[in-house]
């Protein structure tokens, strides 16, 4: 049935609220230092708390104003809404789940763990154990949480898009703004660049030097990326953030795709983002064919990330 949408008053005044920290956090990530990003992250904190304190003012703008302030990246679409699931994954307590500050009655939001949960959460809850049947035998807390992350067409198949967010990430505002504008323009895959790396060469030595890959497994990482370039992949499919997902699940593209991204991922070294570039480029993706989210995850106002509990995974 046709519907018209536009987004409503309180996630706009929501998208100003966090934009205004997002402008900050984009200045501060925009360069090469890994200690300005755990310097924003701090500056994040801080000014999280102070908008608490100043949100009955901000609240007084009126709406018209407030979308001429920021450039809303809001919408307005006539037609059939396609059916959005939301979704994160949690094993292994690596993360505490992050309550979304505003839900869409469009979408359907729900969180799969193997941890106890309270039952006043904003998502709803499921067992990891719903998809003993489909998920594959034998896998730790980290594979079974990017086996999730890979396969939504097979968890999800009775929605038309998904909207996967680490555990980290905070939903902020209505998303199905992000949803419509993909959806309008024709892309099965949404998600956003690295806010400050382009190579996946670059990400391996950030890996490494951050201690996310100890230098044991250097030589595997190394042995990976090198087995891409010999295929022929030559960056043009940049490094893409793999924090927030937002896929036409079901598009046959899209899940061969995402079955490669597995393949590549459980055979590899194991970090997710390392591979997808070249798994995109492997099916005749370019940058054209993706709907960016942003160049920086930590300016789109539309969530907010923090650190992960276990900053190694």
């Amino acid at each position: 049935m046709n519907k018209i949408y536009e987004e409503d008053s309180i996630s706009k005044q929501l998208y100003l609220l966090n934009k205004e920290k997002c402008l900050l956090a984009s200045y501060l990530t925009s360069g090469y230092n890994s200690k300005l990003l755990r310097l924003t992250r701090l500056v994040n904190k801080i000014i999280s708390e102070l908008h608490l304190r100043f949100r009955p003012s901000l609240f007084d703008k009126k709406i018209s104003e407030i979308s001429e302030y920021v450039g809303l990246d809001s919408c307005v679409y006539s037609g059939e809404l396609p059916k959005v699931i939301v979704y994160t994954c949690i094993t292994g307590k690596y993360d505490n789940f992050s309550e979304p500050l505003y839900k869409s009655p469009n979408c359907h939001y729900v969180a799969i763990t193997d941890n106890q949960v309270d039952k006043q959460s904003n998502w709803e809850i499921i067992s990891i154990d719903r998809y003993a049947d489909c998920i594959p035998a034998g896998l730790n807390n980290l594979q079974i949480n990017r086996w999730i992350k890979m396969h939504p067409h097979l968890l999800f198949p009775e929605y038309d898009y998904s909207i996967y967010v680490d555990g980290n990430v905070t939903i902020v505002t209505d998303i199905m703004p992000i949803i419509l504008r993909q959806h309008m323009g024709n892309k099965f895959l949404g998600i956003h660049l690295h806010y400050c790396r382009e190579k996946i060469k670059s990400e391996a030595n950030a890996l490494l030097s951050c201690g996310k890959v100890n230098y044991k497994s250097k030589k595997k990482m190394m042995e990976q990326i090198e087995s891409y370039y010999k295929k022929g992949y030559d960056d043009s499919v940049k490094l893409l953030e793999a924090t927030i997902i937002v896929r036409k699940h079901n598009n046959e593209r899209c899940i061969k795709i995402m079955e490669d991204w597995w393949t590549e991922f459980i055979s590899g070294i194991q970090r997710d983002q390392l591979s997808l570039p070249y798994v995109l480029w492997n099916n005749d993706v370019c940058m054209n064919d993706i709907y960016l989210l942003g160049d920086n995850e930590y300016a789109n106002p539309r969530f907010f990330i923090v650190n992960h509990l276990n900053n190694k995974r």
